[in-house]
């Protein structure tokens, strides 16, 4: 069985789409585990909706303890050999379920990962690259490179969960966590599938940039640079998403933030910048380099945004 575990906060406009497409799996042994995490719009009378109309639906409501705790609690109560995750405001390919257990059955995997697709707050999807041109057994390295540290676009031996829980009072779970279950893994299957659809909204967690959402992404990033060094993982790619936290950080937080000084020494370290930045941030970057008094000018005076 696949228990699918659902973090649901306030987001009455976009759950249906997204229980619907779970409705619509392929595959029959499968349970959707819907976690109402003290939502205070119709979100909780939706999700009772579902349990009502379809068994495979059980519905918990809990008070507002935020989305580490809401998945934490999703585990513990999964009847399933295996584990998916999906925000309540994303939604998924009806093979979502079916397709990467088939692949972890036929290749002895405990880890699967798929291709996802980017979508608008409206639902438009952006299609991309295909980032995955073959499906095929990968390392633990590149299970990181190509996996990166969403929670969502994975298919999980529920043994991989023994051992390790989301941070609760935290965001950004995702960064201190998902890289730890990866290297616990024993083989990992990569699928060129797309079987997600992933929506960008404003007013998400993932967007969130007040200070302690701030601190979180820059010291789970610091931990997960030392634990991925730790763990084997190169050094110079390790320090590439550090640097990129650190830029963010310094981007939205006041200098005189505990933590500012740690990020300016990061940024200071760099000698190759990110692959990965936009012209955004490769712009912010050397802004920062050239003038950091203009730069506290543009980003903090004029609440410009990356």
């Amino acid at each position: 069985m696949v228990s699918v575990i659902v973090p649901v906060y306030n987001v009455e406009k976009y759950l249906r789409q997204c229980l619907d497409s779970l409705k619509a799996q392929t595959l029959e042994d499968v349970e959707f585990i819907v976690i109402d995490d003290g939502s205070t719009d119709g979100s909780g009378t939706i999700c009772d909706e579902y349990s009502l109309s379809d068994e495979k639906f059980r519905v918990f409501h809990t008070e507002n303890r935020g989305l580490s705790a809401a998945r934490n609690r999703g585990i513990d109560e999964a009847r399933g050999e295996w584990i998916e995750f999906v925000d309540s405001d994303d939604w998924v390919a009806p093979g979502f379920c079916e397709i990467p257990l088939k692949a972890a059955f036929e290749n002895n995997a405990d880890l699967v990962i798929f291709q996802s697709e980017s979508a608008t707050e409206r639902g438009r999807i952006r299609k991309g690259k295909n980032r995955f041109r073959t499906s095929s057994i990968i390392s633990h390295e590149q299970a990181i490179d190509y996996g990166g540290v969403a929670v969502w676009n994975k298919l999980y031996s529920y043994n991989l969960f023994r051992n390790i829980i989301y941070p609760e009072g935290h965001v950004y779970e995702d960064i201190a966590i998902t890289h730890k279950i990866i290297y616990v893994a024993s083989c990992i299957m990569l699928l060129n599938d797309s079987l997600l659809y992933h929506r960008k909204r404003k007013m998400s967690i993932s967007h969130a940039k007040d200070k302690k959402s701030l601190c979180d992404l820059l010291n789970f990033h610091n931990q997960r640079y030392h634990d991925l060094v730790k763990l084997g993982y190169p050094v110079r790619k390790a320090k590439e998403y550090m640097q990129d936290a650190a830029l963010i950080y310094c981007i939205y937080m006041s200098k005189d933030e505990d933590l500012f000084l740690s990020a300016e020494r990061t940024l200071k370290e760099i000698t190759q910048v990110p692959g990965f930045w936009n012209l955004k941030k490769l712009a912010a970057f050397i802004l920062w380099k050239k003038n950091k008094a203009f730069f506290h000018f543009v980003f903090f005076c004029l609440k410009m945004k990356v």
